[in-house]
């Protein structure tokens, strides 16, 4: 029961913080939509409309998101006792390709947290990649890592 209730506040907390992609980095384009969630948009000036046809999403959707964040993430045991949690968003540019490249953190809420994120971002498989006109092209993208105490035992804290 307890961890139904869990995995219920986990994919909560999750759909409040999409994941969200754009083409480029340029700061006057990030708009700010609540306080949970950030839509990154790339312009084009000409056009005046998005950029992007389709944009980069973890194989398998929102669920297997949460299900492949759930199986690999690790809170960190220092950040655990402390009581440390709240988002961080990654960065990185999905490739063509699908692959993640250039991962960094876009808003930190402790080193170790930060720590873990770019780990299990970095080990996560291929992307769909976004998609311009029916072709594959490298999108920048934000992605929130929750981190919730009450949502991970003991067991799946680092040592």
């Amino acid at each position: 029961m307890i961890i139904v209730c869990k995995k219920i506040l986990f994919i909560i907390m999750f759909s409040l913080g999409m994941v969200s992609c754009a083409q480029n980095r340029d700061a006057n384009n990030v708009e700010k939509r609540d306080s949970l969630k950030f839509d990154i948009k790339a312009m084009n000036a000409d056009k005046g409309k998005a950029c992007y046809e389709q944009s980069p999403s973890f194989r398998g959707g929102n669920k297997a998101f949460l299900e492949y964040v759930q199986q690999h993430i690790q809170y960190p045991r220092s950040a655990y006792v402390r009581g440390v949690e709240g988002r961080v968003i990654v960065g990185c540019f999905v490739e063509k390709d699908g692959s993640l490249n250039e991962v960094h953190i876009v808003h930190s809420i402790d080193s170790l947290l930060d720590k873990e994120a770019i780990r299990v971002v970095k080990n996560m498989p291929r992307w769909n990649p976004g998609t311009l006109d029916g072709e594959a092209i490298r999108m920048n993208c934000a992605i929130p890592i929750h981190f919730k105490i009450n949502q991970y035992s003991k067991k799946n804290t680092q040592p």
